[in-house]
């Protein structure tokens, strides 16, 4: 029922361009998969309709580090500093796969809830009712069934393509936010302001975070094996 790929530390452009082999491959599969990375520098990637140049000071991108790529799913910008990213990728033969878009989403993201559930101090559920704000940047507000705390702060979001042959869903999982003087030479003050009061933020430290959520990702579809 599940494949799982580790692709281990790669750059922006590679993680993406994996992702969009395995979505469009994805019609010689019969399993889901679960494909799990990390970034080989800091990194931000933005939606397939998305112009980073719009919402991103790119001079300071460059100043910090940050290297970018174009997702294949929608949205706005993800920093992936301080997260821990992953993707789902379900064929149409699947009986995970569902023609309701937002069913796809609920799918997806009630297995991230069983898998933090061990991690965050906090009740954590399904953002059922949440507006759906303009694609900016993607901890700065929850969207429909997005994964929230119980003061209504995001704790993971993603974004979905669907094609003929199945949906990438990828994934964000918040741990920390990144230093707030970097985040507002990157977006902006209003903007950096909105995700501090958006975003939750996990008690562990960033890689022990990442180490136990890639664990726990694991755990949780292999059961379904």
């Amino acid at each position: 029922m599940w494949e799982i790929i580790d692709t281990g530390s790669g750059s922006a452009e590679e993680n993406m361009r994996y992702d969009k082999e395995l979505l469009d491959a994805l019609g010689e599969r019969d399993k889901s998969v679960l494909h799990l990375y990390e970034w080989a520098t800091p990194s931000y990637t933005y939606g397939y309709f998305c112009k980073p140049k719009d919402l991103l000071d790119l001079d300071a991108a460059k100043r910090h580090g940050l290297s970018g790529a174009q997702r294949s799913t929608g949205g706005g910008i993800i920093l992936h500093t301080h997260d821990m990213a992953f993707s789902v990728l379900v064929p149409r033969s699947s009986e995970f796969f569902s023609e309701n878009t937002l069913e796809n989403y609920r799918f997806v993201n009630n297995i991230v809830i069983e898998v933090l559930k061990p991690l965050v101090d906090d009740k954590i559920s399904l953002a059922c009712d949440a507006p759906s704000p303009p694609p900016t940047f993607c901890m700065a507000a929850p969207t429909q069934y997005d994964v929230i705390d119980s003061n209504g702060k995001k704790v993971a979001g993603a974004a979905q393509r669907t094609t003929k042959h199945g949906f990438l869903h990828q994934g964000t999982i918040s741990i920390a936010m990144p230093d707030n003087d970097i985040l507002i030479d990157l977006i902006g003050d209003d903007a950096a302001e909105n995700m501090q009061k958006a975003t939750y933020v996990m008690a562990a430290p960033l890689e022990k975070a990442r180490k136990h959520i890639r664990q726990r990702l694991t755990e949780v579809v292999e059961r379904q094996l």
